[in-house]
């Protein structure tokens, strides 16, 4: 059963324990059923009864928007899920180019490498992208407050005023925060909200003065503001992101693997299982462990092929793919050809091509070579038509299928039919 083809909610909590903020899993569920609202709160639900969480319990939810994730170091690819991953390809091909360009010298069929002037804008463009990537991390953060820090960070990179452009909105969120602690207030019968003359000497600075620490000692006293002091506590603890969630996505994703899974979900799959475990630790059972995995493995490769080849050494040589290639060992091919060169060569090697065979398609004669009038095929082209004895040269003259369109002329059959001008035509 492919792991891919499931559908999971996950659930992460996020609070405060003392002033330290706290992080934890509730679950990862598997959606069977449609996607919609009232299934995923079924899901939802089911989770917060397991954990005995009720919902005045709840400050808020954050959700995504459904879109799926010495020491070496290594070249980082761009991946359009992941956070960064394109500042941070940047910033590891410029910290590593030196020793790219020096390995792709040593490749005669390696890319260029990239010039000066390209490098400059790669340098450019990780400066313009550097602030975006210190945005997301710290929105990104779990163990410190980020919702307050959000409309601060957003303004920040795109105004200069960091501060309410509305007036309005402003005097609005000041009287709302005014009633939260009004109505606070009342219900606790607090006499005042007004710091006290007697904690401000209490934090009074001593004569080694630190200001870090002195702004520590008042902000993390509650007798200062007790009622913002518990509102703060509910507000600052709700994440702006979603990007817990996806980090455990990517960790479940380390764990449930389609080889640790494939023995789930199919029927018989777990019979099977349950057998093999017997037989391992039957006494009957006769033990293999003094040879090694890599000399089964070879020799299991080395009998499949050894089959394949006595199979394929049956096949008569008129067949047109036998005589080309006769043995079943993997070819070697050229890399970095252009792609046009790989239809032109597989094209010719199975003989199927635009010239030879569109007449199947429009239900029409088959084409005569316009030398010999004879029927037009790959291997009258390459072998036998006069017309293109010299152009032949380029082949090696060949004598053969085999010859003309092996592995060892795969950099030149693409050269060859665009000499004689069918190269379009293949």
């Amino acid at each position: 059963m492919d792991i891919q083809m499931k559908s999971y909610i996950g659930l992460t909590i996020h609070f405060l324990e003392g002033n330290k903020f706290k992080s934890g899993t509730l679950g990862v569920h598997e959606l069977s059923t449609s996607h919609t609202s009232e299934h995923i709160g079924e899901s939802f639900e089911s989770v917060l009864s397991q954990w005995e969480i009720n919902h005045n319990q709840i400050i808020a939810i954050v959700t995504d928007n459904g879109i799926p994730e010495g020491k070496i170091l290594k070249l980082i690819l761009d991946v359009k899920t992941r956070l960064n991953s394109l500042y941070y390809m940047l910033e590891r091909f410029l910290h590593l180019y030196r020793i790219i360009s020096s390995i792709l010298l040593e490749r005669s069929g390696a890319p260029d490498m990239i010039t000066t002037r390209e490098l400059q804008v790669f340098e450019e463009v990780k400066l313009l992208m550097q602030p975006l990537e210190d945005l997301t991390n710290k929105i990104s953060g779990e163990k410190f407050a980020i919702i307050s820090t959000i409309l601060p960070l957003i303004n920040c990179t795109t105004n200069a005023n960091l501060h309410f452009k509305d007036p309005v909105r402003c005097q609005r969120a000041i009287d709302i925060l005014k009633q939260i602690l009004i109505l606070k207030e009342n219900s606790e019968n607090v006499a005042s909200t007004e710091p006290h003359t007697n904690n401000l000497t209490a934090n009074k600075p001593s004569d080694s003065f630190d200001l870090w620490s002195y702004h520590t000692s008042v902000a993390t006293e509650q007798s200062v503001y007790p009622n913002l002091y518990q509102i703060a506590r509910q507000k600052l603890s709700i994440v702006s992101t979603s990007v817990p969630s996806e980090r455990l996505y990517s960790k479940t994703g380390q764990i449930i693997s389609k080889a640790r899974n494939r023995l789930t979900g199919i029927p018989g799959n777990e019979k099977a299982d349950t057998l093999a475990n017997e037989a391992i630790t039957s006494i009957s059972s006769t033990s293999i462990s003094t040879l090694p995995y890599q000399d089964i493995k070879r020799t299991i490769n080395t009998h499949t092929t050894n089959m394949w080849q006595k199979s394929w050494d049956e096949i008569p040589m008129s067949n047109k793919l036998k005589s080309i290639k006769k043995k079943v060992t993997k070819w070697h091919l050229q890399l970095n050809i252009p792609r046009r060169s790989e239809v032109i060569n597989t094209r010719t090697r199975i003989g199927h091509t635009n010239l030879t065979h569109i007449h199947i398609i429009k239900h029409e004669e088959h084409p005569l070579c316009s030398q010999c009038n004879v029927p037009l095929s790959i291997k009258h082209i390459v072998l036998d038509c006069p017309l293109h004895v010299i152009s032949r040269i380029i082949l090696n003259q060949p004598t053969s299928m085999e010859d003309a369109l092996g592995e060892h002329n795969t950099h030149l059959i693409h050269s060859f039919f665009k000499n004689i001008g069918i190269d379009t035509k293949i």
